[in-house]
């Protein structure tokens, strides 16, 4: 039987001086759905 796929819209800001959470967050999403069957948009803005 096929998983129901569920997609979560995800946001965030970072600090400017932030270099890594930008690429970190949305590989662990991505680890997560490929599990669980669950699908994340991420959207992400930096600070000033």
């Amino acid at each position: 039987m096929p998983r129901s796929t569920h997609t979560y819209r995800i946001g965030q800001i970072v600090p400017s001086s932030n270099t890594t959470m930008e690429t970190e967050v949305p590989l662990m999403l991505r680890r997560v759905g490929e599990k669980f069957g669950h699908r994340f948009t991420f959207h992400s803005s930096r600070m000033r």
